[in-house]
């Protein structure tokens, strides 16, 4: 099996890439058992390949769950997973209302004492 390119992952749908996730790791289940019968060493190096394919067809199988899900949530709270994982500084922040925020007692003294022009 040739390295698999990203855009021609992305085209395709979850059914599709279940039947190469499950081709791929029949290959490489195949590869491994060359391996064990010391076969030729360019069957040997497709191992390195093979699973890579297998870690791109899985993350975008991710992705579109991820897609999915954040569709189902549209217009509500997004679960901490599929929330955007950022820094902790900037998770941490608070919002531009937030910070707007003032107590009672900061409104009346800002009123009786207001800043100088």
């Amino acid at each position: 099996m040739a390295k698999l390119k990203q855009k021609e992952i992305k085209g395709k749908n979850l059914e599709s890439l279940s039947e190469e996730l499950l081709k791929a790791k029949k290959e490489l289940l195949e590869l491994r058992v060359a391996k064990r019968s010391n076969s030729n060493e360019k069957k040997i190096s497709q191992i390195k390949v093979v699973r890579k394919n297998i870690a791109r067809i899985l993350t975008q199988q991710r992705l579109i769950n991820i897609e999915a899900k954040k569709t189902e949530y549209a217009g509500k709270l997004l679960p901490k997973s599929l929330r955007p994982k950022l820094t902790k500084k900037l998770r941490a922040q608070l919002t531009p209302a937030e910070k707007n925020n003032t107590t009672r007692r900061r409104r009346v003294m800002n009123k009786l004492y207001p800043k100088r022009k």
